[in-house]
Parts: structure tokens; sequence; C-alpha cells
């Protein structure tokens, strides 16, 4: 990765490493940031912009990323059934499956743009997460508007693995269908899967996990 010292290297820090560690270099193991002296408080501030700066681009490049794994899963996947259906012909043949994949992948991008506009435009919202991880089967719909209103990066103060947690604790009421579960319980789950695809908030593991879950219970994660 790109490699950055220490902002606070006239001051006396020798770091030196990946753009990708500075965060952390910051916050936990620089003393002269850390604990300020005399001038080192102007430092500070520049300091702290600046690792505000770096992690909203680290943000945008987790963002390209991640766009550009599920554009590569959705790539394989066809693939893999072209191939199988037809071995013994040539790269042409694939050029249609091609197409078709990247106009479902520009129109994903739409749906993602227009969901981001609606998103930086919405009036101020109530407050739905204070802290504590307590979403299930009766409060469906307040965890996929959290995660709806946050897609692109999860907040700091969230835990990204107990969130899905919750979202497997939802599952499960749908998948053993009990009977006290809602009239509205189906279609509120379906639209917490989906939001939950749509976001970057989880692994590639649970990410997979939730295409599972959807998959079984509304089909293939495309479909209609």
């Amino acid at each position: 990765g790109i490699q950055v010292k220490c902002g606070g290297h006239e001051s006396g820090c020798a770091w030196r490493g990946s753009i990708a560690d500075y965060a952390t270099h910051v916050e936990n193991n620089c003393n002269v940031v850390r604990n300020p002296t005399g001038n080192n408080v102007d430092v500070n501030l520049e300091l702290t912009e600046e690792v505000d700066a770096l992690r909203r681009e680290n943000l945008e490049m987790k963002e390209q990323l991640e766009e550009s794994r599920r554009v590569n899963r959705m790539r394989d996947v066809l693939l893999r059934e072209a191939v199988v259906t037809a071995t013994d012909r040539t790269c042409d043949h694939f050029a249609p499956i091609i197409e078709q994949l990247e106009r479902e992948r520009d129109s994903l991008r739409q749906s993602r743009d227009a969901l981001r506009e609606n998103l930086n435009n919405r009036p101020n919202l109530p407050i739905i997460f204070h802290g504590d991880y307590d979403f299930g089967r009766e409060n469906v719909r307040e965890l996929f508007q959290l995660i709806s209103r946050h897609l692109d990066d999860i907040p700091g103060n969230i835990d990204g693995n107990k969130i899905f947690n919750c979202v497997r604790t939802c599952y499960i009421a749908l998948d053993h269908n009990y009977q006290d579960n809602s009239d509205n319980y189906w279609w509120d789950m379906r639209m917490l899967l989906v939001t939950c695809l749509e976001s970057n908030w989880f692994t590639d593991k649970q990410w997979d996990n939730i295409v599972g879950w959807y998959t079984k219970h509304f089909g293939n994660v495309n479909g209609p």
C-alpha cells in the first residue's frame, strides 16, 4: 500500500508505514499525537483532520473494492454455468452473457446511486440505535431501517458482527416458521435480507450466509 510518515514526525515520531495502518497508529501507538504538549496541540488538530480525510478516502476505496467483489461473484457464477454447458465453444459465446452481466451491474449501480441520493436528501430521522443489540423478530423493520440509513458505511459505534447475530436470530424465526410470527414477517425478512446484501456491513463469509438464507426462502438473489 501507499507508505506515509506519521503526522507527528516533526515532533519526534519516527513511525512510517502503510496508509491503511495510519489511523491505528495515531489512535493507539503514537505518543506524540495522543499526548500533545505545547506546540503539539496544533499538530494534533492537524493530525485529527488528516485522519478523518484518510478515513473518508479509505471508505471510498472500500466501496470500490466491494463493488468489484460483487461483480466478480456474479461473473464467476455465470461463467461457470456457461463452461459446463458449452465447454467446446469459443470465448465469443460468452460475449452476450458478459454484456448481460454488465447491464445488470450498471442497473445495480443506478439503484445504489438513487438510494444514496434519497438518503442524503432525507430529513432528520429518529434515532434507532441506542447502544443495545436487542433487535429480534419483534423489531425487524427497525433493524433494516438502521442498516438502510448507512448502506455504504457502518457507523463507528456499531459492531457489524453483533448486527449479523441479530439478523441471524431474525432469520431463525423465519426458518422455523413460528406460529406467533407477525402476518408481515415474511415480507419484513425479505426486506431485511435484501438490505443486508446491498450494504457494506458484513464480511464475505457473512454475506455468503445471507445469500444462502435469502435463496432458501425467496429464490435467487438476482431473481424477481
